[in-house]
């Protein structure tokens, strides 16, 4: 239980992440592009993690049925503490189910690199997207004051 729990923290936080580093009008769109680029991640890999986070923090539990990557594609996983695995391998793909593993390890190191590859964008003011970053980290910050 403590295990879904963080990676659902985890999975929540790059989606908050994302609203900071990615201008694109949709959280799918905002999320893939972050993991993409900030972890260099393929586009696919970027999309599976998406359906994770679907799975865990819409349905806490380990499916989901995509309604935009793949459209009416079940997406099955099952998690693994094993430190050797890569953080995604798939283990089945039939023509409207897919099955992955996620490694829980390599998922907090694509999360804590989010985190690093946000900040380092924030302190680098060449960085192009330095001024977006500082700018959303600004006005998210702003509207979570208290207002007299």
């Amino acid at each position: 239980m403590h295990t879904m729990l963080a990676m659902i923290g985890m999975l929540a936080g790059i989606d908050y992440l994302s609203k900071v580093y990615s201008s694109a009008g949709s959280s799918r769109k905002r999320f893939v592009e972050t993991v993409e680029n900030l972890c260099n991640m393929s586009n696919d890999n970027s999309e599976v993690i998406y359906q994770f986070r679907c799975a865990l923090v819409h349905s806490v539990g380990l499916s989901t049925v995509s309604d935009s990557y793949k459209k009416g594609t079940k997406f099955d996983f099952e998690v693994t503490d094993d430190k050797s695995a890569p953080l995604i391998q798939k283990l089945a793909d039939a023509s409207n189910e897919v099955t992955y593993r996620i490694n829980y390890w390599e998922l907090k190191k694509a999360f804590l690199t989010v985190i690093n590859e946000i900040e380092n964008i924030a302190r680098a003011p060449g960085h192009p997207k330095n001024g977006h970053v500082v700018n959303k980290i600004g006005y998210m910050h702003s509207e979570k004051l208290l207002k007299r």
